[in-house]
């Protein structure tokens, strides 16, 4: 009987220090300013984008299939993937990679005022690679990208959620700029 009370006590002191030290369960997270969203450019078909409209309607967002009827419209600026060789063996083979993928996204509502500012996220995996077991490497390179994946959405989520207007004057395109700044002498 009083190993039972022990237990009780001792789980109940578990779970104070837990939500003591700031621990909450992973939810479906921030509520996101609309409530009718259009997507634009995005491959809706694609694991990508099947993912994106799961996640968004998982936080009552409802996914329109015209642009007149949605409050705010979604823009994909850009999605680009690469693999790139970081090392090489001593016979000249790739023994690394880095697998990248840089998105750029931004939202405006229907009068063309930003809303959400053009975003970049930059993605980056390093997966090594061995010939003898090319199969196992092809697999674990599926898995880094899916895992990438599910990060640019968990990120794009987030950065939604803090979606403010940026600028209620400004109706022209808006040019992400990439240029590095250079002082002049």
């Amino acid at each position: 009987m009083y190993a039972t009370r022990f237990k009780l006590i001792l789980a109940g002191l578990a779970c104070l220090m837990l939500l003591a030290c700031g621990f909450k369960l992973r939810g479906t997270g921030a509520a996101l300013p609309w409530q009718n969203l259009y997507l634009d450019k995005v491959p809706v078909n694609s694991s990508f984008g099947l993912k994106l409209k799961r996640y968004l309607r998982a936080r009552g967002v409802k996914i329109v299939e015209h642009v007149q009827d949605a409050e705010a419209i979604f823009h994909q600026l850009g999605d680009q993937q690469s693999k790139e060789i970081l090392s090489f063996n001593t016979r000249g083979l790739a023994r690394e990679y880095r697998l990248r993928r840089i998105y750029t996204m931004s939202i405006r509502d229907q009068q063309g005022r930003i809303l959400v500012a053009p975003n970049r996220i930059n993605l980056k995996r390093d997966v090594s690679f061995n010939d003898a077991s090319v199969l196992a490497k092809g697999h674990e390179e599926a898995l880094l990208r899916n895992d990438m994946e599910n990060d640019l959405v968990e990120q794009l989520l987030h950065r939604l959620a803090a979606g403010r207007t940026v600028s209620t004057a400004s109706t022209a395109p808006h040019k992400l700029n990439t240029a590095p700044k250079h002082k002049e002498p």
